[in-house]
């Protein structure tokens, strides 16, 4: 219930953090453009907070994004590590990308190089029976009546547009919605996001 949490940790030079907020459940049909802006922004070595904290910028060594959905909720994180005294930078960064999801000012090469991206991983993924089940099993046995397949998601993501990018956006990427935890040797007040 609080936007941000700190974990004090004295003495250490890196934070650890998580910025993110609630979105929808896995069953959403918002769930797969979740997927989709997730790659963009923090999918790999070619997402745009990989390039701009690490490459261009270098503040962070890594940074993730996850979409996460659940039976009844979910949630979308980016989740890095910097030097304390570079912790707001990256978190201005961070927040200067959701408002370029907000903004609906994502390209079309970012959306097409996502796609084929998260299609391609998928027909890495599937190559054993048991990752088949892994996928389909879940919803499966919460909602059966569904009968959504990876068929069905692999559509999803081929038919996403960049209006789907700014509506999802414009519903979730905004100030108010925003959690942030951090573990490291600073306080809640040195830190400042737009919450």
């Amino acid at each position: 219930n609080q936007p941000v949490s700190v974990e004090q940790y004295p003495g250490r030079e890196q934070v650890h953090l998580i910025l993110g907020f609630r979105t929808c459940s896995s069953y959403d049909p918002e769930m797969p453009t979740l997927d989709i802006i997730q790659t963009i922004l923090g999918g790999g070595r070619a997402s745009t907070l990989s390039k701009k904290l690490r490459y261009e910028k270098g503040l962070v060594y890594s940074v993730d994004a996850f979409s996460t959905g659940l039976t009844d909720t979910g949630s979308w994180v980016v989740k890095t590590s910097t030097n304390k005294n570079k912790v707001q930078e990256v978190l201005n960064v961070v927040t200067e990308e959701f408002a370029r999801v907000r903004a609906g000012d994502l390209a079309q090469e970012e959306l097409r190089f996502a796609k084929e991206k998260i299609i391609k991983s998928k027909r890495m993924q599937m190559q054993t029976s048991a990752s088949w089940v892994d996928f389909h099993s879940y919803r499966e046995l919460v909602t059966p009546e569904m009968n959504w397949t990876l068929v069905d998601y692999i559509a999803e993501i081929s038919k996403a547009s960049l209006d789907d990018l700014k509506m999802v956006g414009e519903k979730y990427f905004v100030p108010g919605r925003w959690f942030l935890a951090l573990c490291g040797d600073l306080s809640e007040r040195e830190v400042k996001v737009d919450f």
